[in-house]
């Protein structure tokens, strides 16, 4: 039996005080070999998430191995030397019992490790807003931030460092690199926000009516703001087209199935900030009837007479 085993009871600062006055730090190695290690080294740790952290198992009385009940992930314990050592990955705190020990026995030590972290940045790292418009975007962040900071904003937008909310009417069109910074007592996390910022989307200002002839030349330009990019015609006239320009032209046969009639063509603007729409009206008038048939007839007088007239709308003025 240990003779120091009744001890134990008493506090371990005060039996490492007793054992340091028997033997003077350490006992004696002719009689450290009968007498079990007794733990020195502290019941608590700390360290940070991202960087090295180490803790060594001290003990009286030559402790010639080292042991502890689980560890996170991260950490490591040398069995020879008692040094515990690797990187945090994240915050947490474990319970952990640590043991020395020699021939004669063993001491254990039951101990808490807590790491904390600094923050890291959350939120998407992808954001649009739209040249004109209302913006808003929040930087989201682990681990308890007390403090954001940004830079490379565009014009038009500001930003809170107490709350991390980027807001704002943004005045100008493009792509820009925002870097966003959370903050705690224990450092800082970065991040590139990729914001783009669109135009607005077109807004057709031609005139919203138009007259053509069926089977007769008809252009009509489509007019917008906001430089748009690309333009549609729905439903679009059999025999027109409508180029990159926006300008609808050709020669009109039909509109779905009619020939003529009033017709509503919705027109389309468009750019990468959205679309904008707007009804046509268009007049159709049927076609100038065109005469096919012979411009000479003969006849007798008194006699029966018959000539027959295509097409058959147009009007014919007949002698009396």
């Amino acid at each position: 039996m240990n003779p120091f085993s009744k001890m134990l009871s008493f506090p371990r600062c005060f039996v490492a005080l007793v054992l340091a006055a028997i033997w003077g730090v350490t006992a004696p190695a002719s009689q450290a070999a009968s007498i079990a290690p007794y733990i020195t080294s502290s019941a608590s740790a700390s360290g940070t998430a991202g960087i090295s952290f180490t803790y060594t198992i001290t003990a009286l009385n030559s402790a010639t191995g080292y042991s502890s009940t689980a560890l996170p992930g991260c950490l490591s314990l040398n069995a020879v030397t008692g040094v515990m050592s690797g990187v945090p990955t994240g915050s947490g705190t474990y319970s952990i019992r640590i043991f020395a020990s020699n021939d004669a026995g063993l001491d254990y030590l039951d101990t808490t490790f807590s790491f904390v972290s600094k923050p890291n940045i959350k939120s998407a790292l992808k954001a649009t807003g739209t040249n004109g418009s209302g913006f808003s975007y929040q930087i989201l962040a682990d681990n308890a931030p007390t403090g954001y900071s940004v830079s490379g904003l565009p014009l038009g937008l500001t930003f809170n460092p107490s709350t991390g909310l980027v807001s704002g009417t943004p005045t100008a069109t493009g792509s820009s690199n925002v870097i966003l910074t959370a903050i705690n007592p224990y450092g800082s996390g970065t991040a590139s926000l990729a914001l783009n910022i669109l135009p607005p989307p077109p807004v057709i200002t031609s005139t919203l009516s138009l007259t053509g002839t069926n089977s007769q030349r008809l252009s009509y330009q489509i007019g917008a703001t906001n430089a748009p990019t690309g333009y549609s015609v729905n439903p679009l006239p059999s025999g027109m087209t409508v180029n990159a320009a926006g300008l609808l032209s050709g020669t009109p046969t039909k509109v779905g199935s009619a020939v003529s009639g009033t017709f509503s063509l919705v027109l389309t603007a468009s750019n990468t900030g959205g679309k904008g729409t707007a009804s046509l009206v268009l007049v159709l008038k049927p076609a100038v009837p065109v005469f096919s048939g012979s411009l000479v007839a003969t006849g007798s007088i008194y006699k029966p007479f018959a000539y027959t007239v295509k097409p058959s709308n147009i009007t014919v003025s007949l002698p009396t």
